[in-house]
């Protein structure tokens, strides 16, 4: 005989892509759900505007293929998709060295056309041909305590100096938006790791499994900007978010929980999916477990910002024929990297417009994130592409001051040993635990959402 909390509704805190990615999967599988928001919207990070023809995305603009959660999810919904625009599928790279392209083939690190990778000026000679004698340095010994270390301390390891500071450095630190000398292998780039245990190399694994770079895939993105899929979630979880709903604290009940809301108002719940960052969600498991809130707490966050600029294509005297470029530290830019929207999405701007957005304030200049000159800073960087003279017609900038949270070395054992302190009706989903982007995000509360189809 059931007891009485199985007729209570399972909690959503959290009204983000993963809490709403959450309780939309809950109403699909036809378990009763709440869900609580403590800002005035629902979306998170997610957020798209609008001036005259131009498309701004202040969160993320597009997702992975290779990774089908995102986009299932909006064929689910209904939410049409476009694809890259057809451009040449490519960045360039600033570093002190100048503004070269990243060479054909190279994913976000490794070469599939080592012509193109030798020709290339990206790299130094004396760089390209350490990174090209990985496959001669064997794999760490197994007899080696070591059990994760930072993806810098791999990068340079395995590839040389030169390929971390120029590639690793501001690409896949760039996905993360954390540095790199404490950014977990495990937790962040786990197949590096793999495939240097399996074949001793990471381009001889590759090789022997004829495998494209695991980092690459095509992009899409809603064919109206990012924040249809909000509003298209929103419609079909049918109204049981609240917003200005802040949780206070989560109470153990003889049967489910208390959820605090303050004012003398609360909710019984017969579980709770925390679709929250780690610092936050750890201020509500506490009086559960001490130890789970503490482990979470010690999970940082860092910062991020964007500018998004409409200008005249007559301002260019360059072609913005990439995604965008991305700033290495030894660049000196104080801006960490411009995606060029209007090239990269079509139908992104008006007739004789452009649209970019610029990254600033991230681990490469945290203390840049609250700068009152960052429009200047952003033209000044833009200036190998644009003329002197160019000013935008409008902008738009957004700062997230605790927007990442920082996935430290030995973060996958810090967050089980968290997992397995909280009671099995608490589920943590959303970025920050097990991946970044928004198909890691939404399989993450597809599969907290799960686990309730068979209570």
């Amino acid at each position: 005989m059931p007891d009485a909390s199985s007729k209570l509704p399972v909690a959503v805190v959290g009204g983000g892509l993963a809490g709403l990615a959450a309780a939309w999967k809950l109403k699909s599988l036809g378990v009763p759900a709440v869900g609580f928001e403590a800002s005035a919207r629902l979306g998170g990070l997610i957020q798209t505007e609008r001036w005259e023809d131009s498309v701004y995305e202040h969160g993320p603009d597009g997702f992975l293929l290779r990774r089908p959660q995102a986009k299932e999810l909006c064929d689910a919904l209904g939410v049409p998709l476009q694809p890259l625009s057809p451009l040449p599928q490519n960045i360039y790279i600033a570093s002190r060295r100048g503004i070269f392209p990243l060479p054909k083939g190279l994913g976000l690190l490794v070469p599939t056309d080592w012509l193109s990778f030798f020709t290339s000026p990206l790299l130094s000679p004396l760089g390209r041909l350490r990174l090209a004698l990985e496959p001669w340095l064997g794999k760490r010994p197994p007899t080696s305590s070591v059990t994760d270390e930072s993806l810098a301390s791999f990068i340079r390891r395995r590839f040389g100096r030169e390929a971390y500071e120029t590639l690793a450095e501001p690409l896949l630190g760039g996905v993360w938006n954390t540095d790199p000398e404490i950014l977990s292998l495990r937790a962040s780039f786990p197949h590096y790791a793999d495939l240097e245990q399996s074949a001793g190399s990471v381009l001889r694994g590759l090789g022997r499994s004829q495998a494209l770079p695991v980092e690459g895939g095509g992009l899409a993105s809603p064919v109206g900007g990012m924040g249809t899929l909000i509003e298209a979630l929103e419609q079909a979880c049918g109204g049981i978010w609240q917003t200005r709903a802040r949780v206070r604290s989560i109470q153990k009940l003889p049967q489910g929980f208390w959820l605090d809301l303050g004012s003398g108002q609360g909710s019984a719940v017969r579980g709770v999916l925390l679709a929250l960052p780690p610092r936050a969600a750890s201020e509500l498991v506490q009086d559960l477990s001490n130890r789970a809130g503490s482990l979470l707490s010690d999970i940082p966050s860092g910062g991020i910002g964007t500018l998004s600029m409409t200008l005249r294509a007559e301002d260019f005297y360059r072609p913005l024929d990439a995604w965008g470029v991305l700033f290495t530290k030894s660049s000196g830019s104080l801006i960490d990297g411009f995606q060029w929207s209007s090239s990269k999405w079509g139908h992104r701007s008006g007739a004789d417009r452009v649209v970019v957005r610029a990254f600033f304030g991230g681990f490469k200049n945290p203390g840049f994130l609250d700068a009152d000159n960052v429009v200047d800073a952003a033209l000044e960087a833009l200036r190998p592409w644009l003329k002197a003279s160019a000013r935008p017609l409008h902008t738009a900038i957004r700062r997230w001051q605790t927007a990442f949270p920082q996935i430290k070395v030995g973060h996958l054992e810090r967050l089980g040993e968290v997992e397995a302190l909280l009671p099995p009706e608490i589920s943590l989903a959303g970025q920050g635990y097990r991946g970044v982007g928004m198909p890691a995000v939404i399989a993450s509360a597809f599969l907290a959402a799960q686990k309730w189809a068979a209570i």
